[in-house]
């Protein structure tokens, strides 16, 4: 357990170390080699990029936002980030550092505790078809609500550990811990009728 939360916080930092990297001028061009970099990384680093982009958007500090992040942003919005759900601890990986950048969650502990839950989870998903990838091309009533139970336990496991500022700040950013929510808008199929406001 030790090796396994050293090891979650040295990609962490190392995410964390990458990202302020970022070329941060707002008036800038997009850097587009970095944003290719960001693209290459491991899990953990660009979990903690879309993060950190989404933590200024969330706090209200849009103008310290780069052009080289809105262009990773708008890569990412691109990019099948649905398909990391097939590997339970990349997944994992990547959302928890983003989770984590998003609402500047401090405690080591707690992070590794949110990995957990979320690769657990995605475990589950797997073994149980219900990663997106796995979904039915018809049918799918049954699926998103098995989903979407599935996500609601885990998202409130999170949800407990967080304290009121940090579940304030979590709340207002994801729906859930499943899936990616980039903040430019989410599959509505994934989620039963009436979860997500019209």
């Amino acid at each position: 357990m030790r090796r396994e939360r050293d090891e979650l916080l040295r990609k962490v930092n190392s995410a964390l170390t990458a990202t302020n990297k970022v070329p941060a001028t707002p008036n800038q061009p997009a850097d587009h080699a970095w944003v290719q970099q960001m693209l290459n990384a491991p899990a953990a680093q660009l979990g903690a990029a879309a993060g950190a982009m989404r933590g200024k958007t969330l706090k209200g500090d849009s103008q310290a936002i780069s052009a080289s992040e809105m262009a990773l942003r708008d890569a990412l919005a691109q990019k099948n980030l649905n398909s990391l759900e097939r590997t339970p601890n990349e997944f994992a990986d990547f959302q928890a550092a983003f989770i984590q950048s998003t609402i500047g969650l401090s405690d080591p502990q707690k992070t590794q505790q949110i990995h957990e839950i979320i690769r657990n989870t995605y475990e589950r998903a797997v073994a149980n078809g219900l990663d997106i990838p796995s979904k039915p091309a018809d049918g799918t009533e049954a699926w998103v609500n098995q989903r979407h139970q599935l996500d609601r336990r885990a998202t409130s496991a999170v949800q407990g550990l967080l304290t009121p500022e940090e579940r304030g700040l979590f709340d207002r950013a994801f729906l859930g811990i499943m899936g990616v929510d980039l903040g430019t808008g989410v599959d509505k199929s994934n989620y039963p009728p009436g979860f997500l406001a019209p």
